[in-house]
């Protein structure tokens, strides 16, 4: 009886045993391919050879900077914080001057006008003039948590001109911010200043209007002193009465008294020793004065954070990373080789069995002829 055209013949257990894995079959392709193996790893290492022999290296200057201590900061640092209305002037911290620094690293105006003013046009990452951008490219600011340290780094491809502009630049970062804090300093300065001759001013003409309205009060007690013919203080009018310069009974006192004070009044030439608030605002405005001649002559001795004493130029390039770039050639060659390897063995397996599927019924169709043949 014959089978149903859909029945799936039965197959021999030896049938599955073709697509299992043989190791050593593996090792045989590759063994037989490794000419190309080798070919394409030598071909990857040689590219990757030429690129880092063509590719400039890179030189990492690099520079740790601090916050200045206070003792140093005391050079440039107000020693009186207020005037006669308590107004501080502004307050300095090294940790102010740090970050400010750090803000001023990344400026793009600061970087021109270093690259304009010292005239380090010398780009380290080539032979053209360095633009601003450029330079801010290659450079790197890296500050840690804790705000005391910050890194510094300047790539070129030069080495020493690299370790040398980093240090310019940080010196020219260093000294503007200074000049920078120091103007705002002397500015909040003087405008205090400014405050207390204003201050000074109003007390005095306070004063003034005190000594012109005290003389009218004299001299009016003096007319009516005269006009009652009161010429000495009389002790039966004083007995029980009190005497003010600002009331009706100052008359009592006398044409003598009265005329002598006012005469006093009128011709006074040293007036402010008679403001007491104003030997307290000439304090103020003495100490400001200082505070702002003290800025003024240390501006330039002192540091925005502290700087290394020298930057040494790096003696290995950061980049390229001619180790990683040789290894990670030898992995894809190694890769590429191993599937232009296995491919090709698909493919000559392909053949053969494509091949010996076509042998193997030209054969069976020779043998139905043969068999026809046979009958007939």
């Amino acid at each position: 009886m014959n089978a149903p055209a859909n029945q799936i013949p039965l197959q021999s257990a030896t049938v599955g045993s073709d697509d299992e894995i043989d190791l050593f079959e593996l090792i045989a392709v590759v063994w037989n391919g490794r000419r190309v193996l080798l070919g394409l790893m030598v071909t990857a290492v040689t590219l990757a050879a030429i690129y880092v022999g063509l590719t400039p290296k890179l030189y990492n200057a690099s520079a740790d900077i601090y916050p200045v201590n206070t003792i140093q900061l005391a050079l440039i640092s107000p020693g009186f914080s207020a005037d006669a209305e308590n107004r501080a002037t502004g307050e300095l911290s090294p940790e102010l001057l740090f970050n400010t620094a750090l803000m001023k690293l990344h400026s793009e105006n600061m970087a021109e006008q270093f690259l304009s003013t010292t005239g380090a046009q010398v780009n380290p990452q080539g032979a053209n003039p360095q633009t601003a951008k450029q330079f801010l490219d290659a450079l790197s600011v890296s500050k840690e948590k804790s705000g005391t340290r910050a890194a510094i780094n300047l790539h070129g491809t030069q080495p020493q001109e690299t370790a040398t502009q980093l240090k310019a630049y940080l010196n020219f970062v260093s000294q503007a911010v200074i000049v920078s804090v120091s103007r705002d300093l002397l500015a909040a300065l003087d405008a205090s200043i400014q405050y207390i001759d204003r201050s000074m001013e109003q007390a005095r003409q306070q004063a003034e209007n005190k000594r012109l309205d005290k003389a009218a009060v004299l001299a009016e007690a003096a007319d009516i002193a005269a006009a009652l013919s009161i010429q000495e203080p009389r002790i039966d009018h004083l007995a029980h009465t009190e005497v003010t310069p600002f009331n009706d009974k100052l008359y009592l006192l006398g044409t003598r008294a009265l005329q002598a004070e006012l005469a006093a009044l009128q011709s006074r030439k040293q007036k402010d020793a008679f403001i007491p608030e104003l030997r307290q605002l000439e304090a103020a405005k003495s100490a400001l004065l200082m505070d702002a001649e003290k800025v003024r002559q240390h501006q330039t001795s002192i540091d925005a954070f502290t700087l290394p004493a020298s930057i040494l130029a790096p003696t290995q390039p950061a980049a390229p990373k001619t180790a990683l770039i040789l290894i990670a050639a030898v992995v894809i060659g190694l890769i590429a080789g191993l599937v232009t390897v296995f491919v090709r063995q698909g493919i000559r397996a392909y053949k053969i069995r494509t091949q010996s599927a076509y042998m193997a019924g030209y054969k069976k169709e020779i043998l139905r002829r043969e068999g026809h043949y046979a009958v007939l």
